[in-house]
């Protein structure tokens, strides 16, 4: 393909094993996966299993709460408890995943003053060919209960700015508050307001480790 499409960058949503994965090969694939993405891709954004199920049972302990005076339990579509409880949840996993893939190319797919493509996200995150390893997150993280009906998770405008550098809330298990920030996008869908938006901005700045040549390393889109 670099032959092929010299101007294309190759871009990976690449799903990594937990931990306890009980396929044995697990750890073998992900680390020659892990050379041949090094090699090969442009940009990698790993999506940890381990870090899917802990936001999904996050969520899941969060509605169980709210619904512990009536009795009800939320749960995934086939019948799997999001919480965790009764096995891994994975059609809740994987909807998260999608749901990644979803905003991430819709600025792609639908037309907008200030859409970003695709490849703009190598360009602005990746400081050096072969530091292209992102980490992702997003919010308001979202399941799909019974008959396929997504749970709402309602979040004010500062909570899911706030919540998209929490750890709770990381595609891969890692603090990112704990390292140092080289560039940071955020890709933000509906009703947002460019004063919002600014102005979380600025709040949350004060609380992240940059890069000291990159104090101002925000790439905002709508």
């Amino acid at each position: 393909m670099a032959e092929e499409f010299p101007d294309v960058y190759r871009f990976s949503v690449s799903v990594f094993p937990s931990e306890d994965d009980d396929v044995v090969t697990s750890p073998y694939n992900a680390m020659l996966s892990c050379a041949a993405l090094a090699e090969h891709a442009d940009c990698v954004m790993p999506v940890e299993n381990q870090a899917l199920m802990d936001i999904v049972g996050s969520i899941g302990a969060s509605r169980d709460r709210c619904d512990a005076r009536s009795g009800s339990a939320l749960t995934g579509v086939d019948g799997a408890v999001v919480g965790g409880r009764g096995g891994r949840p994975w059609d809740a996993m994987n909807g998260i995943a999608a749901n990644l893939l979803l905003n991430l190319t819709a600025g792609a797919r639908f037309d907008g003053a200030l859409n970003v493509d695709i490849n703009e996200v190598t360009t602005n995150l990746v400081p050096f060919p072969k530091m292209h390893f992102l980490l992702s997150a997003m919010s308001p993280a979202t399941v799909s209960a019974d008959k396929g009906k997504t749970v709402p998770v309602p979040r004010t405008m500062d909570q899911i700015f706030t919540e998209v550098f929490q750890r709770d809330r990381q595609l891969a298990s890692v603090d990112p508050r704990h390292s140092t920030y080289l560039a940071c996008a955020l890709m933000m869908r509906g009703a947002v307001t460019v004063s919002d938006a600014n102005r979380n901005v600025e709040r949350l700045r004060k609380g992240l480790r940059m890069a000291h040549w990159v104090g101002d390393g925000f790439k905002v889109r709508y």
